[in-house]
């Protein structure tokens, strides 16, 4: 028995061995020639990418893609060869099992514990573990160490009065309250009464006071305040250094948390249910300024907290906003939601299945994979940004963390499952579409519109399907694809939802992200937090972002593409991805995510691109709706199995319709129908004058 081994080639991580990969002579005699070929090329290459350094070369994305991947031996009958192993081991997520490890649970990466409810944090083992403002609590003294008690143990005059207004509901405006009321539109069209005394005490006592607008303020005693750090929850996977950015630099900070106010509705119930889950008001003693904390939930870490100036006025009218938008969504999908729960009543009824409020509820969240696409609101509001999630060999594990973000509903208004064995599932240079999903967040409503995009490949499929097939079941070893998933965020226009769009700056700054600032926070937290936990965290790509990566991409392919262990022919082709295939599927993600020059950007490519960057600048520009630019690529391609499939890329909508169950294009990209193409080889194209001219000249001649 023989063994044949493939010899494998260092990788590359700088442009002077990309020269040398090329041939570049490197003789005694001809050093000085080569020295300025190689820096007139270098020049070449940074003006056109703008890269000045080789830094680009050795970001972890190429690195993971030059890098010669680890080979497996496989025994074969006849012979034994190595391969490579081009797919992780196939790991399902199970929610049943914890999805943290015992390092990040560990007492050294986790702050102090304070004393509250056991099911969630731990208790202080010792006094010695507690901190000073704690202590003093213990022993009442908590206002002596207020920052402005100046050693007394009174309530600061701020406070004092904070609470005797929110306790009396009565109105303490100033000047800028007065002029930060008018300058409210959504709440003004609900809550306009609410910061009356008489009418709210008229509407307490006619008992018809709404649920959704009022802003209940529930104080506590000095002796059951909650004072210590935030701990996090036990199913957060942030490291240690992304919870002290989460902290504002300091996990040991101690709160006082005094109050529960304005309830919102858990993440199991109806989505338009009465709230459950109080929000709660924090104050920081050591801070000089009267400024009161907001945090929505317990799974909203310090920096994602709303400051409020300390007056009731104030936090009435951040509280307000939410509660106006609560009140707007029970309006308008409060119906649809009665409809869904009373039909998987009756299913579960007729089937004869357990039928309570719980088992209800889980299948309501199952049957939102047969809700229509014409029937989903994503066009609820007028705000939107699209993000990229990375890539994936199997996005359903994605969509499982979103089914199970704490800031989003377990009920979605429509889900679908990526089964990528289902036939009408299979990614291919032509495939089947989008596989759309849509969750809405608890405290803002915002939407979040789940993007698969089933057709971003950019190989040509092989001749000899079957063989493909059976040549890779036989080799035990599944080709890993690279599957993008894209997140459309659609919000309400707001003021203090987004905590002013300080709280959002912040967080952009903290973690390179590219959130608007006027994104609410549960969103952006929501993307953040299903991210991290699928770690994925680096992929997590804006316009800016995927730029970057994109020079990245044409940075390295200007290196030679590494050595490949698998054979490829036109009927069976090789299943792992070169470096143009990576560019010619990034530039599609550009235009995905909207960037405004995207065009710019493919004709800037175009003009010495291969064939896979050919065709994802053809998918690019469909995607962008720049159809003359699409017409253009179309028509200088080389005739060949290339130009076939960017024909077959327009569809029409009969063909596809929005009412379809299977992933379905979405309304904006359906395209004008294919263009026709004569027995001659002529290209008319009756959109064009030239092409309605010769049209009308072929039928009268």
């Amino acid at each position: 028995m023989r063994r044949f081994t493939v010899k494998v080639i260092p990788p590359l991580h700088c442009l002077s061995s990309v020269n040398m990969r090329r041939g570049t002579s490197t003789t005694t005699n001809t050093n000085s020639t080569n020295t300025t070929n190689t820096n007139s090329t270098m020049d070449n290459t940074s003006r056109e990418l703008q890269i000045s350094s080789t830094d680009e070369l050795c970001s972890p994305f190429l690195s993971s893609l030059l890098d010669p991947p680890e080979t497996v031996v496989l025994e074969d009958a006849a012979r034994t060869y190595t391969t490579m192993n081009v797919v992780d081991p196939p790991v399902r997520y199970n929610p049943n099992t914890p999805n943290v490890d015992a390092s990040s649970l560990s007492s050294s990466s986790l702050p102090s514990t304070m004393v509250v409810e056991k099911d969630k944090y731990t208790e202080y083992d010792s006094e010695e573990e507690e901190g000073k403002i704690t202590l003093a609590h213990r022993n009442g003294k908590l206002w002596s160490t207020f920052t402005s008690s100046n050693g007394k143990n009174e309530p600061p005059a701020w406070f004092h009065k904070l609470c005797e207004d929110l306790y009396y509901r009565r109105n303490s405006e100033d000047e800028m309250d007065t002029t930060a009321s008018i300058s409210d539109i959504e709440p003004q069209q609900h809550v306009k009464d609410m910061n009356t005394t008489t009418s709210n005490s008229e509407n307490e006592d006619d008992g018809s006071v709404d649920p959704y607008l009022w802003l209940p303020f529930n104080l506590l005693d000095v002796a059951e305040y909650k004072v210590g750090p935030y701990i996090f929850p036990k199913t957060a996977t942030f490291s240690h250094e992304q919870r002290t950015l989460l902290c504002n630099g300091d996990t040991r900070k101690e709160y006082v948390h005094f109050c529960n106010t304005y309830a919102f509705p858990d993440r199991l119930q109806i989505p338009t249910s009465v709230g459950t889950q109080p929000a709660k008001l924090y104050i920081d003693p050591l801070q000089t300024s009267p400024v009161v904390y907001i945090q929505l939930s317990d799974d909203f870490p310090p920096a994602m907290w709303l400051p409020v100036k300390g007056t009731a006025a104030a936090v009435r009218r951040v509280l307000a906003e939410f509660a106006s938008m609560a009140a707007l969504h029970r309006d308008w999908h409060h119906e649809g939601f009665e409809e869904r729960f009373a039909a998987a009543a009756r299913v579960l009824e007729l089937q004869r299945m357990p039928s309570k409020d719980s088992d209800i509820l889980r299948f309501m969240a199952y049957e939102a994979r047969n809700t229509q696409f014409v029937f989903a609101p994503i066009r609820e509001f007028p705000n939107q940004q699209e993000f990229f999630l990375g890539e994936h060999d199997d996005p359903e594990r994605l969509i499982e963390h979103m089914d199970l973000c704490p800031f989003l509903f377990a009920i979605p208004h429509m889900r679908t499952v990526v089964d990528l064995h289902a036939e009408h599932m299979t990614p291919t240079i032509e495939g089947p579409g989008v596989a759309t999903s849509l969750y809405r967040c608890i405290f803002s409503k915002a939407l979040l519109f789940i993007q698969v995009q089933l057709s971003a490949e950019v190989k040509l499929p092989p001749q000899d399907p079957e063989a493909f097939r059976f040549m890779w079941k036989d080799s035990q070893v599944i080709p890993k694809m690279h599957i993008p998933v894209f997140v459309r965020v659609i919000w309400p226009d707001n003021e203090r939802m987004c905590g002013g769009g300080q709280i959002i700056r912040r967080l952009n700054r903290y973690f390179k992200t590219e959130f608007a600032s006027d994104i609410p926070i549960d969103a952006a937290m929501a993307l953040l937090y299903v991210m991290q936990w699928a770690k994925e965290l680096p992929n997590f790509l804006g316009v800016r972002g995927m730029r970057d990566r994109l020079a990245a991409l044409e940075a390295a392919s200007e290196c030679a593409d590494p050595p490949q262990l698998y054979p490829g022919t036109r009927e069976i082709p090789n299943p792992e991805y070169t470096i143009a295939e990576r560019l010619g599927m990034h530039i599609q993600y550009l235009a995905q995510l909207g960037d405004p020059e995207v065009s710019l950007t493919i004709q800037r490519l175009l003009p010495e691109a291969s064939a896979p960057v050919r065709m994802g600048c053809a998918k690019a520009a469909l995607i962008a709706g720049d159809r003359e630019l699409f017409r253009h690529i179309v028509s200088s391609e080389p005739p060949g199995r290339m130009q076939t499939y960017m024909t077959k890329l327009v569809r029409k909508r009969k063909s596809r319709d929005l009412l379809d169950g299977e992933p379905r294009l979405l309304e904006e990209q359906y395209e004008f129908a294919a263009p026709l193409w004569t027995k001659r080889g002529t290209r008319i194209d009756k959109n064009t004058l030239e092409g309605a001219v010769d049209a009308q000249g072929r039928l009268n001649g």
